[in-house]
């Protein structure tokens, strides 16, 4: 019976599937640009997104190294060892984050 129940509903499925012909229809556009993806359709809005952008990468990679050379080399942290090592991989994903945010600074 269930058996049946399930097939009856793939097969109504099927018929509502190919009675609204979404068959053909592309599923969505392929056109990526800044335009589409950001909406920047003027020049001093991109200039402020990729200083913006690059102040946030710049800034990252600069406090990021700071801190894990000081609690890596100088051990200049005076806290417990495991909120230091959290520190340390904060600093590590955030650097890692920096460098997934600067391939958007490519597409600007």
């Amino acid at each position: 019976a269930w058996f049946l129940i399930s097939v009856l509903h793939f097969l109504l499925a099927l018929r509502l599937y190919t009675s609204l012909n979404l068959i053909n229809r592309p599923i969505m556009n392929v056109s990526f640009t800044n335009y589409t993806e950001y909406g920047i359709h003027n020049q001093a809005g991109r200039y402020c997104w990729i200083s913006y952008t690059l102040f946030i990468i710049l800034s990252s990679f600069l406090g990021d190294s700071i801190i894990l050379l000081a609690s890596i080399r100088y051990n200049a942290f005076k806290l417990h060892r495991a909120i230091v090592t959290i520190m340390q991989h904060m600093a590590v994903c955030d650097l890692l984050n920096s460098f997934t945010l600067a391939h958007h600074l490519v597409t600007l």
